[in-house]
């Protein structure tokens, strides 16, 4: 496995704007990675025009300040080579070939989170992590959180089978590379949550 990439600056791209924000993370070997970075409120602002929000991976901080962001950064840096840093890079070709999927069912559903599990036309299946906006955001501050990252979360208003079916189609639409990025098997939200919260409380 690589060494940890080592941080040389962090640079918001502009001044947060609301509950979201884009940094630039500069490393020492000259590479750089553009996160998009938010509180927690952000995920029921994405749905006030919409019912389900999917995209690149954010990294979700209590405070949008460089103190909590530059904690943030250097956990992901030294974790796993730094693999979170490279999973939550916007800096992408293409999202993969556009699938429909076959099925879609709800497992482990619990208040306001669940288990999406989408099958391709391929026979590939996914297993994503969705939750409702209200839920993720009160989890997060029970959990009392500075930051988060980890699997990427498909956000939906309700957790009805029509409304994530809507989701699927549509990453399945967008490319598979989207499902990849977002496939969880084997595990539910509030389980990464508890992990998260247990490994760097």
């Amino acid at each position: 496995m690589p060494g940890a990439p080592q941080i040389r600056s962090i640079d918001f791209t502009a001044p947060p704007t609301g509950e979201s924000a884009e940094i630039m993370v500069h490393l020492e070997d000259g590479s750089s990675s553009l996160i998009g970075v938010a509180t927690p409120r952000r995920p029921a602002a994405l749905l006030e025009k919409g019912d389900y929000a999917f995209g690149a991976p954010t990294l979700y901080v209590e405070k949008l300040d460089e103190e909590t962001i530059g904690e943030a950064v250097s956990v992901m840096a030294a974790e796993i080579g730094g693999f979170w840093l490279r999973y939550y890079s916007r800096k992408r070709d293409n999202d993969g070939k556009a699938m429909k999927t076959t099925l879609v069912e709800l497992t482990d559903k619990k208040d306001g989170s669940a288990a999406a599990q989408v099958m391709l036309e391929d026979g590939r299946q996914f297993s994503i992590l969705t939750a409702t906006p209200a839920w993720f955001e009160t989890s997060f501050k029970k959990s009392k959180l500075r930051f988060y990252f980890g699997p990427a979360v498909l956000f939906v208003k309700s957790l009805t089978l029509p409304v994530v079916k809507a989701a699927a189609d549509a990453m399945a639409k967008q490319g598979d590379q989207v499902l990849c990025r977002y496939d969880t098997p084997r595990s539910t939200l509030p389980k990464v949550l508890a992990d998260f919260r247990a490994k760097h409380a």
